[in-house]
């Protein structure tokens, strides 16, 4: 059963009608509007999609956002899902593949305070006590990891993904494990 885009609006229209029609075969003591269907529909996209990357297992807290979840459904921007080991992401931005892969380390316990600094090449490190470079310069696009650590991730797609298989093989795991399909 597919859901062909007609025009803006008409994706939830669509499945809150057929929800409508679920809701009163199965539960006909249950009486729900469409609106209400919508805003929860919204909501849950608006987790999925404009959320930072949460594990699709992992269960929603975050505030809806329904004026961002159109925009983003009919705008061209890039979602993508990215996986490790049995983990799935769904992510926005290259560089949540990086930060996506050190955090999965990190809850591993495979990346720890004394396992760094990790280089990048000769004058740069990927990952640091500090967001600072062989050279004292700052780290450019540096994010700060659960555990204190710092992670330099300003490069562009195709070097996130070979950073992200360099640390996992540098932390005892098979580059492979990592799979990035782009939409």
């Amino acid at each position: 059963m597919g859901i062909t885009k007609k025009k803006p609006g008409c994706f939830y229209s669509e499945i809150s009608s057929r929800s409508q029609e679920y809701i009163k075969k199965e539960h006909p003591d249950i009486s729900i509007k469409n609106a209400d269907i919508k805003d929860f529909l919204k909501e849950k996209i608006s987790e999925v999609f404009i959320g930072d990357s949460v594990p699709l297992s992992q269960s929603f807290d975050q505030k809806p956002m329904y004026d961002q979840v159109t925009t983003v459904l009919n705008s061209k921007k890039v979602v993508s899902t990215m996986v490790l080991g049995e983990d799935r992401f769904i992510i926005s931005k290259a560089n949540k593949i990086l930060i996506n892969t050190a955090e999965w380390l990190i809850k591993k316990g495979k990346l720890k305070q004394y396992d760094v600094p990790i280089e990048t090449g000769p004058k740069n490190y990927l990952i640091n006590l500090e967001a600072k470079h062989k050279r004292g310069n700052d780290f450019y696009g540096g994010k700060q990891l659960s555990n204190g650590l710092w992670l330099e991730a300003s490069f562009d797609r195709k070097e996130m993904e070979k950073h992200a298989r360099k640390l996992l093989k540098i932390c005892g795991f098979s580059p492979n494990i990592l799979e990035v399909e782009w939409s």
